[in-house]
């Protein structure tokens, strides 16, 4: 049975319209992490790969017609309505059909006007991060200069931006929160523990200010957590730092990912984070 997995970033605390969009027979809606600081929903959903393509392209659309990128505000970089899909092959399906099922998305999403950047394993192993430097912002110089272009589209549109679509790996995003309104700390945290500055491989991360929270936050991506692991994340920033308030995963990540969930003060972990627990919940509801 072909299992393939979405985690849709799109530019809005929380949309019950969008949500709908997976309303599906063959389709397992997993998670919904929602966030006012970051004005920012991840919608997690695994299933059959044509029907999951075909939603994603219909919630595409409605966060198109909901969101407008020229009133958004908030903490996490952003480049369209519908800022990032990644989709992962979980079961019985291949890295070279999650990329064909990527391109048809692309297609679709850019014949309704919305541009589309391919990334990781659909394009080269491109980074996000490369894409999505500077913000839209950034994206609108950098395409003025002939910096980057899109795979699909021709120009950015005028309220929805671009979206990016690819294939890769599982990632957990993992957000540290420090006892702290100092935003510089944060900064400089992420700075000395991410990769790109020759700290921990395989690792993103960023600094930001939550004013729901009034605490800053560390906000990581970790690639390839069998490289570099939660724990090793927490110790490092444990490290630089000595007032962790908490820490929280956002949506869901494989069992083996996790030892000792009370040492990296976790908000919240259950079994509904569980990505072996939603295969089986899945093929238990589909299969005869």
């Amino acid at each position: 049975m072909k299992i393939l997995q979405a985690i849709v970033n799109y530019s809005i605390t929380y949309s019950e319209p969008i949500i709908n969009c997976f309303k599906h027979d063959k389709l397992c809606l997993m998670d919904v992490h929602s966030d006012p600081d970051y004005n920012r929903m991840v919608v997690t959903v695994l299933g059959d790969p044509e029907a999951l393509v075909d939603c994603l392209f219909h919630s595409v659309k409605r966060a198109s017609e909901l969101i407008d990128l020229r009133n958004h505000e908030g903490v996490h970089p952003f480049i369209g309505a519908t800022d990032v899909i990644p989709l992962v092959p979980l079961e019985d399906i291949s890295i070279s059909e999650a990329i064909d099922y990527a391109n048809k998305l692309a297609k679709r999403v850019s014949e309704l006007g919305i541009p589309v950047f391919l990334y990781e394993k659909a394009k080269d192993n491109r980074k996000l991060p490369a894409i999505r430097k500077g913000g839209l912002r950034g994206l609108k110089e950098r395409l003025a200069n002939n910096e980057i272009m899109f795979d699909y589209g021709a120009r950015l549109h005028e309220s929805a931006g671009a979206s990016v679509i690819g294939v890769r790996d599982p990632l957990i995003a993992y957000n540290v929160t420090l006892d702290s309104q100092d935003l510089s700390l944060a900064r400089q945290i992420a700075r000395q523990i991410r990769e790109s500055n020759g700290g921990l491989e395989a690792l993103s991360a960023i600094g930001v200010y939550c004013q729901t929270l009034g605490k800053v936050q560390v906000s990581c991506n970790l690639r390839d957590y069998k490289i570099t692991s939660l724990d090793d994340v927490f110790n490092e920033i444990e490290r630089l730092s000595d007032n962790i308030l908490s820490s929280e995963i956002i949506g869901c990540v494989f069992r083996d990912c996790i030892s000792n969930p009370d040492r990296l003060k976790l908000t919240r972990f259950d079994e509904d984070m569980i990505i072996e627990s939603w295969v089986s919940r899945y093929k238990q509801r589909v299969e005869p």
